[in-house]
Parts: C-alpha cells; sequence; structure tokens
C-alpha cells in the first residue's frame, strides 16, 4: 500500500482514543513521523530516482481541497472500501477504540483510498469482454454428447441397438449378397493368391514363410499395364517403404493421427489411385448432422426424436467420428440419380450420406475404416464404428421413408485398424437392432510385407463389392424415391 496513505491512516486511528487513553503510550507512536520516515526511505542507497513532477498526486492536498465530502459526489460504490477489509487483510482496533469517525465518509483515510482506487494498476476488463471469457470458459468445460457413451454396452440404448457378436461362421450368419465378397477376403486372410507372379524371381522372396499358394497364376506381361516385371518391381518397393513406416511407426510410439498422416492415408490413397470406381477420403472432420444421429431411448422406454427444429439434450444423442470412408465414385447413372435427389431435400437433409462435409456430401460412401494406436481401446473403436454406422442407417432409413418403403439395408463391411493390424467386420441390419458380427476375420497388416500385399488384395475385392453389389443397390433406391 501507498507509504502516504499508510501515513494518514496512522494519524486517524491515534485521534479517535478517548480521553481515557491520554496517559498511555499509543501503539502506533512508534512510527517516526512520515517527513522523517521519508528522507530515511530517500536517503537508502538505491538507483537514482526521478524527481517528482507537478502531475505526481499528493493525498493529502486532495483531502485538504475536499474537506466537505458530505456536500460533493461520492466515488462509486465499488471504489468505497471499507478500512476494515483492506486487500486480503483484516484490521483489529484496540479495546474501547472508537473508529466511527475513520470509516465516516469524511474521513481523510477513506478520500485518500477512494482516489488511489480510482487510478487501478491493471485495466477492469469491459462487461463484454468479461461474458466473452465466461463464454469461452463454459465452451471449454462442457463436454461432446459422445463423451458419455465410451461402452459398446452404451450403444444398446439407442433407439435401433447396436451390438457386436462374435460368431463362429460368418457365411451361415450373413446373407447372400455378402457371400462373394466374404469368400474373397477370407482367401486374403489366408494369404492365397497375393504376390503377383512376376516376382517369383525376386530374392526377397526366396523365404521359407512364402508357400506355393501365396502366388498368382499365369506369368509375367511385357505390355503396360499388366503386371510387368519392371512394374511388379516398382509396385514392391512402394509397398517396403509402407512396411517400413509402419515399423518406425511402431517403434516411436506415434499417435493414432501421425500413424494416419504417416501410413494409413498414403497406403489408402496408393492402393485406390489405380480403382476407379473408389476413392478414400479421410473424414476425421467430418460431422454426423442432427436429423441422422442416432437417437436414444430412455429408462422409460420413450425415444428421443432427432429433427433440425428441436432443441435435444446434450444426453439425447450420440456423434463420434471415423478416421477413413471408401467412397464410390458414381457414373453418369449414379450422378444424374443423387442431383435429383439432393434437389428435392431441404437445408439439412441435403446430402446422400449421414454427414455433409462436402467430400461425401454427393457420393456415397458405405465402408467406413477407423483406425487406433496400441494405446487406444478396442472398446472406443467399436464404439466409433457403431455410432457411425447407426447414423448411415438412421440416413439411409430417411432416404426409405420418403416413399414408405419398410425393408432391410444391406449388409455393409467396416474396417477396424489396431496399430498395424487389420481386421473386417459385417454390419448387419436385422430389422429390431444393428449387429456387428465378427470372427476376427484378418485382412492383412502393415509391419510384414505379406500383410501388406493382404490389405492390398482386400482393398481390391472391397472395391469390386462396392460398385458390382452395393452401386446397383444405391441405384435402384434413389430411382425408387425420385421417380415421380
Amino acid at each position: 500500500m501507498d507509504s502516504e496513505i499508510v501515513g494518514i491512516w496512522v494519524d486517524e486511528v491515534n485521534s479517535c482514543y478517548p480521553s481515557q487513553y491520554n496517559d498511555i503510550t499509543p501503539i502506533f507512536t512508534d512510527f517516526p513521523p512520515l517527513d522523517v520516515r521519508e528522507d530515511h526511505y530517500h536517503s537508502m542507497s538505491s538507483p537514482p530516482k526521478r524527481q517528482r513532477t507537478e502531475d505526481t498526486f499528493n493525498y493529502r492536498d486532495v483531502t485538504d481541497q475536499n474537506q466537505d465530502l458530505q456536500t460533493t459526489p461520492r466515488p462509486d460504490r465499488a471504489q468505497q472500501i471499507p478500512l476494515r477489509s483492506v486487500g486480503n487483510h483484516n484490521v483489529s482496533d484496540p479495546p474501547g477504540l472508537d473508529t466511527s469517525s475513520s470509516t465516516d465518509s469524511s474521513s481523510a483515510y477513506m478520500a485518500a483510498l477512494a482516489l488511489k482506487s480510482s487510478r487501478p494498476v491493471f485495466p477492469i476488463p469491459t462487461t463484454r469482454q468479461y461474458a466473452q471469457t465466461e463464454s469461452s470458459a463454459t465452451r471449454s468445460r462442457s463436454s461432446s454428447p459422445s463423451k458419455h457413451y465410451q461402452k459398446t454396452a452404451s450403444l444398446l440404448n439407442l433407439e435401433r441397438p447396436v451390438r457386436f457378436v462374435k460368431v463362429d461362421s460368418l457365411k451361415k450368419s450373413l446373407g447372400q449378397e455378402i457371400h462373394a465378397l466374404l469368400q474373397e477376403l477370407s482367401a486374403v486372410s489366408n494369404c492365397e493368391a497375393i504376390f503377383p507372379v512376376a516376382l517369383r524371381t525376386c530374392p526377397d522372396f526366396d523365404d521359407e514363410d512364402i508357400r506355393p499358394f501365396m502366388w498368382q497364376s499365369g506369368g509375367p506381361s511385357s505390355e503396360p499395364g499388366k503386371n510387368s516385371e519392371a512394374e511388379a518391381l516398382n509396385e514392391y518397393a512402394r509397398l517396403e517403404d509402407f512396411k517400413n513406416r509402419s515399423l518406425d511407426s511402431s517403434n516411436r510410439g506415434r499417435s493414432e493421427a501421425a500413424w494416419n498422416c504417416r501410413v494409413h492415408d498414403p497406403l489408402l490413397y496408393h492402393f485406390t489411385s489405380t480403382l476407379p470406381s473408389v476413392d478414400v477420403e479421410p473424414v476425421t472432420s467430418a460431422r454426423i448432422e442432427t436429423p441422422f444421429r442416432p437417437p436414444l431411448r430412455n429408462a422409460s422406454g420413450d425415444v428421443f426424436e432427432t429433427s433440425p427444429t428441436r432443441t435435444i439434450p446434450a444426453a439425447s444423442s450420440v456423434h463420434k467420428m471415423v478416421d477413413f470412408a471408401l467412397v464410390l465414385q458414381p457414373d453418369d447413372e449414379l450422378e444424374h440419380l443423387i442431383d435429383r435427389f439432393l434437389s428435392s431435400q431441404s437445408m439439412g437433409y441435403n446430402t446422400i450420406n449421414q454427414t455433409k462435409y462436402e467430400p461425401l456430401r454427393c457420393r456415397p460412401a458405405p465402408i467406413c475404416i477407423e483406425t487406433k494406436t496400441v494405446s487406444g481401446t478396442l472398446e472406443s473403436a467399436n464404439v466409433q464404428l457403431g455410432v457411425w454406422v447407426a447414423a448411415w442407417h438412421e440416413r439411409i432409413r430417411n432416404i426409405m421413408a420418403i416413399e414408405g418403403i419398410y425393408e432391410k439395408i444391406i449388409t455393409v463391411p467396416v474396417i477396424q485398424v489396431i496399430d498395424d493390424v487389420w481386421t473386417v467386420l459385417f454390419a448387419v441390419d436385422t430389422g429390431s437392432e444393428i449387429q456387428f458380427l465378427h470372427r476376427n476375420l484378418r485382412i492383412g497388416d502393415t509391419s510384414t510385407i505379406s500383410g501388406v500385399y493382404q490389405l492390398r488384395a482386400a482393398i481390391a475385392a472391397l472395391s469390386k463389392w462396392m460398385k458390382d453389389v452395393f452401386e446397383p443397390w444405391i441405384k435402384d433406391l434413389l430411382r425408387r424415391v425420385t421417380t415421380p
């Protein structure tokens, strides 16, 4: 506190002693006179200070000029700091001390303190700044609705529950429309015919782990683009690089985002670059639109409806994201059907998928890929896959409802990546719920060269299914809902 204010306060307290204390030495008389203290203070060795100017505040002068404070404007309420609560210190009085005069608004001490407080050291934030700060703090404290659902068991509380089911035979559990794909992926899982025959003479493949059934049939071709030996060797060098990146990421303990950037994204882009009907999109920035967020059933069995015109409680919907999507490149017919359908949709519904993320808005994306590192959890990966697919089902049902179509949605494969191991699951619409059927069907890995070639064959098989099976299905659905 300013030394002059302290001096004024000391003078006032000493003047408050009643006559019965005249024979007692006041407790504050140990203080030397103010002018002595100031002389002593200025005589101490210290860096030279600037001389006081005429603009320097003198609280005693200010007090003398404002003797009749009762009839002059008082300082704002925020500036009237009581004597008993100055700063963070509590001031106690000697017994019998009458301090009423010192706490009165006419007190010289209060006048000096009020003037001092009118010149704050730090600027007081404006109301708008304070409101913005409060709003920012509130936003930072509010959690995403999806954070309430970290267990797959939580997905059973959806209006249409999502259930993960491990089976002993996928063929017996899946419909006919998916059997051809299942057959190809099973062959990939067993490493059947994954290596180009042009690499038979490559020394790197002279290994006891390379079995005869791993080689493709036929001989190398000299025609460009027909699996020539030069092209096969160039492809092998690229895939070997992806394998080394994967091993390096695993050994260095890279994050999920780093894995996606260094390994998964360039690998998927390389595999799909030669497939004219399929593309890969990173979709971590995609957001599930409100109308398609899977609604939850509360404890009484009621369903929280989701609509763009209604405010939904924070816990009544979930919207977690996945990492990649395999996207169908529409041919002319499908593109025309999609454009006609979207032109009839209102704002918030003008997307063919469950998100308005522009790369997915006009291109169907039936296959999603969720990646996790070993430090992540399988539980979290399952939840993200479950929510994303449930939202996709919501969108497809919304399209069907336009023409009152009530039938099961096509079974779609989804991919789960934990560190360097890739597995496939199948999302099945049973009518009453969505089941993810799985039996640890590995379709490759990125830590071995054979695993990378497995992935190459698996992506080709999934691309073929999207073109041969899914595209006719989505075309038929759009024709039915857009035909007058």
